[in-house]
């Protein structure tokens, strides 16, 4: 279902843009990760020691622990409460009354953190080293290839705690000679989402982001975003 329906226009997503959200039971697809983290509240009614594992070429871990004390902790709000379109509508405004969102494509895991302080407990991170690094919040950073031969291992060593499986399609592309270009063959992304399939009982939920300027283009990341749908069974298509 739709929890924010596309309109027909593959507009720009970047830092705080959001063009759909999409949900099929425990799975949730959008365009920016910023949605990420009222899905994971939304799925999980447990504020601490919830499992990550954080798929992206991007860490997604800048923090702005004020932006949130201003809009989220002084005035009260709990954050499970909200629908996604109160979530999104949280803004902040800085000295020149201009406008930007509390969560936004870089900052949502540990914004959460900001509000719930014990919200995640084992972390595991692979990426492509890009963006703001936070070693002390990283428990275990691995290769993609170690996750995927060993994602049994590492969800039974806390498999009594929630799990948080969270892609990014931009995991799967890479620039060369400027233009961006997929460096994942088709049947090892099609491998990944078996993977993913067969620990899907414990996982409690899974998001993906297709971040369509991180791939080259909404045909890249919906190119990706349709194998893992035909693997995991997933009703979802921007193009009637």
């Amino acid at each position: 279902m739709w929890i924010k329906e596309f309109n027909g226009e593959f507009a720009e997503s970047m830092i705080e843009n959001v063009n759909f959200l999409f949900q099929q039971d425990k799975i949730y697809i959008m365009d920016n990760h910023l949605c990420a983290a009222w899905c994971w509240l939304n799925e999980i009614e447990e504020v601490e020691n919830n499992n990550l594992i954080h798929i992206d070429r991007h860490y997604d871990l800048l923090n702005h622990p004020s932006t949130v004390n201003e809009t989220i902790i002084q005035p009260g709000i709990d954050l499970r409460e909200l629908t996604y379109q109160e979530y999104e509508g949280l803004y902040i405004e800085n000295q020149h009354g201009e406008r930007s969102k509390t969560f936004r494509w870089d900052n949502y895991i540990l914004n959460l953190r900001e509000v719930y302080n014990n919200y995640y407990g084992t972390t595991i991170f692979s990426t492509f080293d890009f963006g703001n690094h936070e070693p002390e919040f990283i428990k275990e950073e691995i290769s993609f290839v170690d996750f995927l031969n060993n994602i049994d291992d590492y969800i039974n060593q806390d498999s009594e705690q929630n799990w948080i499986l969270n892609v990014d399609i931009d995991y799967f592309f890479n620039t060369l000679n400027s233009t961006r270009v997929q460096v994942f063959s088709n049947e090892f992304i099609r491998l990944f989402a078996e993977k993913i399939n067969s620990v899907m009982d414990k996982l409690t939920v899974i998001t993906f982001c297709l971040s369509p300027e991180c791939c080259g283009g909404w045909v890249n990341s919906l190119h990706v975003m349709t194998i893992f749908c035909e693997v995991l069974r997933i009703d979802f298509n921007l193009v009637t």
